[in-house]
């Protein structure tokens, strides 16, 4: 009576909700846009990795994934866009 379905999750992938903390990290710390940006580069990889492996084995945390790539490629251009406003800034003002 009891079938077990060849569809059950194996529960959650660790790489996706590492993928979105770090995401989220990497926005919050993008005051200091080195650190911010290497925090993103790693968020998206490891959620490009967690995508691939939520497919593969039929695991949860694809939603999860999904987002850690998008807040860590915002980190990413958070981080980019500081650092480009900051030269901007200091360089005209030095010509000034």
């Amino acid at each position: 009576m009891n079938q077990v379905h060849e569809t059950e999750r194996k529960g959650l992938n660790g790489k996706s909700v590492a993928s979105f903390i770090l995401g989220i990290l990497s926005i919050v710390i993008v005051i200091i846009p080195v650190i911010g940006a290497v925090l993103g580069i790693v968020g998206v990889i490891l959620g490009m990795i967690g995508l691939k492996e939520v497919k593969r084995d039929n695991r949860e945390g694809k939603n999860l994934a999904i987002a850690g790539v998008i807040f860590s490629i915002i980190g990413i251009v958070f981080s980019i866009c500081w650092v480009v406003i900051a030269y901007m800034t200091f360089t005209s003002t030095i010509s000034t």
